[in-house]
């Protein structure tokens, strides 16, 4: 796993914030950026949330105006050391769910281990943690999670540096409950140098923005929901939904400003139609917006299933890269599954790709940089092993293994399923000029 510094700036994006004028909502944003401290993080890991007092859906603001102009190209900072790296690989994972098969199981690190190399030999790996995580109780399934600390803490030991903890679930044990996950997310700051992002500190206070460092890299990351399962502690909760104008203004301009004081930044969004395998028209045109106002990877997961994905070229010369769906990475939606299911709806819950981005950045001249986005996704897909129960494997490496010949098959229609879903995203690029 690589080693990760990150820190937490706190800038205004409350409820009053919304019934003001965009006006005022801009002046604010600039206000509060100039008090928010822009020091590079220590050598020591920065906690990403405050310590702690004490110790299954299986069915179910650059410069852009709110219109979404491009933001201000990327200019290196006067502390840019010239060893910082030109290029750097981020691997973007779906939810990680805990279903009774997957948190029943006996050695939680089984669930990686196909794919440890990958997530390890990377710069950063994000993911997002569809379950809160209370020590307080016990493992809970569908349709209020609970995992234990250790559940979390398998991922972070796989190599997994990030994780979003905005989701419709993180409310399932009420305002408590959003506490002390954020507590257990500080713990494994501490211990793991595990960032996390999602929550609210206390009840109205301003939205997070987590500063991420890798090969002297300056990353921002925030993680909204669209929507929570259970409203008791959403005053605690990152939430922004699309579908409401006001607040989608408010969001696209904040993004605009935070977004060009760093190398990359990403913005993890929980939201849209579950189990649709296109995304929602309207929730495209707020990433497309997003990634205009200056958000450089619009990562976006809640349907669990993996929908294609995006180019935008932006006026500023940057290219930005809109992941509508990711899909699952690991849940139980597909353990009941048999190999004459491999064409039904469901299957599409097993899919678990890696989506591995490459962002480099190139010198136009003497003073700005342009930041390019490769994308090249790793297919993998859920698997009930025998032995260890679901985990992740890689389809090419399952398909060429000594398996149950109509097993195969099944994973083979799984992979020309999501080689179809790259076409058709391939087809996106292609017709936005990003050949």
């Amino acid at each position: 796993m690589s080693r990760l510094l990150f820190k937490r700036y706190l800038v205004p994006f409350s409820l009053p914030a919304l019934v003001i004028p965009p006006a005022l909502v801009i002046l604010g944003i600039v206000v509060a950026l100039l008090v928010t401290p822009t020091s590079r993080a220590s050598d020591s890991v920065a906690a990403a949330a405050d310590p702690p007092a004490a110790a299954d859906n299986a069915d179910a603001p650059g410069t852009p105006s709110a219109g979404g102009q491009a933001g201000a190209a990327r200019t290196p900072g006067a502390d840019r050391a010239p060893e910082d790296a030109s290029e750097l690989l981020l691997t973007f994972l779906g939810d990680i769910m805990a279903h009774t098969v997957n948190f029943s199981m006996a050695d939680y690190a089984r669930i990686y281990e196909d794919v440890r190399d990958e997530l390890r030999s990377d710069d950063l790996t994000f993911a997002n943690l569809e379950t809160p995580v209370l020590a307080s109780r016990p493992y809970e399934t569908y349709p209020r999670f609970n995992v234990r600390p250790e559940y979390a803490r398998a991922a972070a030991d796989a190599g997994v540096d990030v994780l979003s903890v905005a989701n419709n679930h993180v409310t399932d044990w009420g305002a408590d409950g959003v506490a002390e996950t954020r507590s257990a997310m500080g713990l494994l700051a501490a211990s793991h140098g595990l960032a996390s992002n999602g929550t609210r500190r206390n009840a109205g206070a301003e939205l997070e923005v987590t500063e991420l460092h890798a090969g002297g890299r300056r990353i921002g990351f925030v993680a909204v929901t669209q929507a929570l399962n259970v409203p008791d502690g959403r005053e605690l909760v990152q939430i922004v939904d699309y579908r409401d104008p006001v607040a989608a203004d408010v969001f696209a301009q904040w993004v605009s400003v935070r977004a060009s004081g760093f190398d990359l930044f990403i913005v993890s969004y929980h939201g849209g139609r579950e189990y649709a395998l296109e995304p929602d028209p309207a929730k495209a045109v707020f990433f497309e917006r997003l990634a205009r106002a200056g958000a450089d990877v619009v990562w976006s997961h809640h349907p669990h299933v993996v929908q294609p994905w995006r180019y935008i070229e932006r006026a500023d010369g940057n290219s930005a890269l809109i992941l509508h769906s990711t899909g699952n990475f690991i849940s139980g939606q597909a353990w009941r599954l048999g190999p004459e299911h491999a064409e039904t709806a469901r299957a599409h819950t097993g899919d678990s790709p890696l989506f591995q981005v490459r962002a480099r950045w190139q010198h136009s001249d003497g003073a700005h940089e342009r930041l390019l986005l490769q994308h090249e996704p790793l297919l993998a897909a859920n698997y009930r092993d025998p032995v260890h129960g679901m985990v992740v494997r890689r389809l090419d490496e399952l398909i060429r293994s000594d398996i149950d010949p109509r097993w195969k098959r099944y994973y083979v229609v799984r992979r020309n399923a999501l080689q179809e879903v790259a076409w058709r995203s391939e087809r996106v690029r292609i017709a936005s000029g990003l050949d």
